[in-house]
């Protein structure tokens, strides 16, 4: 359930497209964000214990995702997930249902996000940003999510984004910092 909403979380704060005034400023920084290979440390808190995921980005199709319970990576439709500290292939339709799944999030939270605010200079973690905020909800494997989405904008890239979001009745809140590094790679598990 945990990996679930860590997943929704990344989904939800994946590039949309934005609405009312601030759409030209919103569609550079994602279509910035799409251009270089990030990192992203997630803390997601939800019903106790805060879980942390890292997850190694280069869009659209390679990922690397790591939590304390497991490890996934997904590189050209394929995929392969460690558990118990064994790599394991997962079937081509498990490798194609993700990497489905991840362009579904995407194109669905899209289409969800509404109620776009331009917050203009705000200081975040030590930092000062261009702040965003807007609304978005979607469904993701029969699962509908909805969230509140603050994103926090350095050198016209996301820097931080803090998601307070609901799925099958659990609330959330997931912080990520993003760190953009085009040295970032990602290969199939040795």
């Amino acid at each position: 359930m945990r990996h679930i909403l860590a997943v929704a979380a990344c989904m939800l704060a994946a590039p949309a497209p934005a609405l009312a005034d601030c759409t030209s400023e919103l569609d550079a920084i994602f279509k910035a964000q799409l251009s270089t290979p990030y990192r992203t440390e997630m803390t997601v808190q939800a019903n106790g214990a805060p879980m942390k995921v890292t997850a190694d980005v280069i869009y659209p199709g390679s990922f690397h995702i790591k939590s304390d319970a497991m490890e996934t990576i997904m590189l050209d439709k394929k995929a392969w997930m460690r558990m118990g500290g064994e790599w394991q292939a997962m079937p081509a339709e498990a490798a194609a249902m993700m990497a489905e799944m991840i362009e579904t999030g995407v194109s669905k939270g899209v289409a969800g996000v509404r109620d776009v605010q331009c917050l203009g200079s705000q200081s975040y973690e030590g930092g000062t940003y261009d702040a965003y905020a807007f609304s978005t909800s979607g469904e993701m494997m029969g699962v509908k999510s909805t969230a509140s989405v603050t994103l926090y904008a350095a050198d016209g890239l996301p820097a931080w984004l803090v998601v307070s979001g609901e799925a099958m009745g659990t609330k959330s809140v997931t912080v990520q910092k993003v760190t953009f590094d085009p040295s970032i790679t990602i290969s199939p598990p040795q």
